[in-house]
């Protein structure tokens, strides 16, 4: 698993990119959690205006995933993007395989692990509805 904290794209071909996008995250690719920002929103990216600069997005709330998808709301032309996950790699221990529920991010500690919940679950494994 990893810790990702945000996202870099850039454009690719000839004046090809994408202009917006949505992120999806997965410990074990059967079960999908699109990302929501610090409110509980679907969160949409922004990308790109030429093929050339990079936009850096970083996120709300870090998550932790094995798989991440990217999925293209609009674009230009064609889609074509350069990507970078900014993050890093970490032991998740009792984080194998993520306990928390509704898309919460597991965070291993000595003994056992905490949920980091995102908005509007909370509860040892946030299953509990705000």
């Amino acid at each position: 698993m990893n810790l990702i904290t945000g996202t870099i794209i850039q454009g690719s071909g000839d004046d090809f990119w994408v202009r917006s996008y949505k992120l999806r995250y997965s410990a074990d690719r059967t079960t999908w959690t699109t990302y929501a920002d610090s409110d509980g929103f679907i969160k949409v990216f922004k990308g790109n205006t030429d093929r050339k600069t990079p936009v850096t997005n970083l996120l709300d709330y870090p998550i932790y995933a094995r798989y991440v998808r990217f999925v293209v709301q609009l674009w230009q032309q064609h889609i074509g993007m350069r990507v970078e996950i900014l993050g890093c790699s970490k032991n998740v221990g009792d984080c194998e395989p993520n306990p928390c529920a509704n898309g919460g991010t597991c965070l291993d500690r000595e003994g056992g692990f905490d949920c980091a919940c995102p908005p509007p679950f909370n509860g040892k494994n946030c299953s509990v509805g705000m």
